[in-house]
């Protein structure tokens, strides 16, 4: 098995150019956010569409006042630490 070494500088161009050929302009000297706010986020929207669904199911007129709650609600259990099994 080959391997290819790489300097730094190859390897950010190289990484940019596939950011870039996904559709994701990044500037440079961009990074990710740190992880934890990435599993934040997913969470927040995996919260916010079940809240949705749920809401939904027994309503089909949503006021502005029903989504501002669905947001809330996403968002306190999106920061509720997860249940370890």
């Amino acid at each position: 098995m080959r391997t290819i070494r790489l300097t730094a500088r190859e390897l950010l161009k190289l990484c940019h150019q596939s950011w870039r050929s996904v559709g994701m302009e990044t500037p440079r000297g961009w990074l990710r956010p740190p992880f934890s706010k990435e599993v934040l986020g997913v969470r927040f929207l995996e919260q916010l569409i079940f809240n949705l669904n749920e809401l939904t199911k027994t309503n089909n007129d949503l006021s502005l006042r029903d989504f501002q709650n669905i947001l809330i609600k996403a968002d306190r259990d999106a920061r509720r630490p997860l249940n370890k099994a």
